[in-house]
C-alpha cells in the first residue's frame, strides 16, 4: 500500500494526487502522515524518518533557496549570480545591478523577496542578482522524463487600481500571474534544464522553474518544488508517471 505524505495536511494538491492515483490502481490511496505500513511518496514533506520514494535530504536542499543554489552551481546549472555577502550585494547596486534580497530561504510565491535598487540593503541570507525575462516556465520531471510543461502569463485583462498591468518582476498568483499549458513556444534547451536540475539535487520529482532571458537567449534556473501546486490534468500526469514506475509494485 502507498501513501502521500504532504508537506501540510491541508494539502488539496497531495489529495488529488491520492484521489488520481487510486482511480488508476483501484485503490483507495490517503494522503495523510507517513506510515511504516505503506511505501510513503513524500509530498514537501521532509520531516519523516522512514523509506519514501522521494529522498528526504533531496527535499531538504530544494526547500532552501540558497542550498539549492549551492547544488545546482555544484553541478554547472544554469542560475543567477548569488551571494550570502551583504557587501558583495551592495556593490552590485552601487553597479547598477537590481537585487532581490532573500530574507526567507524556505519560502514560496516571493514571501520574504525584497527588492533593492538603491542602499541601504536590507540584511539577507541571500542576494541573487536580478535577471530580467522574457517568459518563465514550469518543467515538471518525474524519474528522468518531462511529464509536463507550464508558462507563467498575466491574467486576461487584469489591471491594478492604477490601470497598470500586474508586475513582470515577481510573478506569481498574487501579482496576477498564473500557469497556462496551451500555446507554448519552449526555448531550446529547456526540457533538458529541467531535467538536469531535478537530477542535481538528487531528486525523483520536481517542478522546475526556469525564466528566459531573450537578449542573452538564455535560461535560468529559479528553483524545484517538490510540492507544486497542481490542477486536473498536472496531477494526472504525475499519477500516470508514478504508477508507470516498475518499482513501486502498485
Amino acid at each position: 500500500m502507498f501513501r502521500i505524505v504532504p508537506y501540510k495536511k491541508t494539502s488539496e494538491s497531495a489529495k488529488l494526487l491520492a484521489k488520481k492515483i487510486s482511480d488508476l490502481v483501484g485503490t483507495k490511496i490517503v494522503s495523510g502522515s507517513p506510515s511504516y505500513d505503506h511505501r510513503n511518496i513524500l509530498w514537501g514533506s521532509s520531516n519523516v524518518n522512514m523509506t519514501s520514494m522521494q529522498p528526504t535530504a533531496a527535499i531538504n536542499i530544494a526547500k532552501n533557496k540558497l542550498s539549492t543554489f549551492n547544488k545546482l552551481k555544484e553541478a554547472n546549472i544554469s542560475i543567477p549570480d548569488f551571494t550570502t555577502s551583504k557587501e558583495i550585494a551592495e556593490n552590485w547596486i552601487q553597479s547598477g545591478v537590481t537585487v532581490l534580497a532573500r530574507q526567507k530561504l524556505n519560502a514560496s510565491e516571493g514571501r520574504g523577496i525584497v527588492v533593492s535598487t538603491t542602499l541601504p540593503l536590507v540584511d539577507a541570507p541571500l542576494y541573487v542578482k536580478l535577471i530580467k525575462k522574457k517568459k518563465e516556465f514550469r518543467v515538471h520531471v518525474l524519474n528522468g522524463q518531462v511529464i509536463d510543461v507550464q508558462e507563467k502569463r498575466r491574467r486576461n485583462g487584469i489591471r491594478d487600481e492604477n490601470g497598470k498591468r500586474p508586475n513582470g518582476m515577481v510573478r506569481n498568483i498574487g501579482n496576477n500571474w498564473v500557469f497556462c499549458r496551451n500555446n507554448i513556444t519552449e526555448p531550446d534547451g529547456l526540457r533538458d534544464l529541467g531535467i538536469a536540475a531535478v537530477k542535481a539535487c538528487g531528486l525523483l520529482f520536481g517542478a522546475v522553474d526556469i525564466i528566459y532571458n531573450q537578449h542573452y537567449n538564455k535560461l535560468y534556473v529559479l528553483e524545484i518544488n517538490t510540492a507544486p501546486g497542481l490542477c486536473e490534468t498536472t496531477a494526472t500526469k504525475y499519477a500516470e508517471g508514478l504508477v508507470n514506475l516498475p518499482k513501486f509494485g502498485w
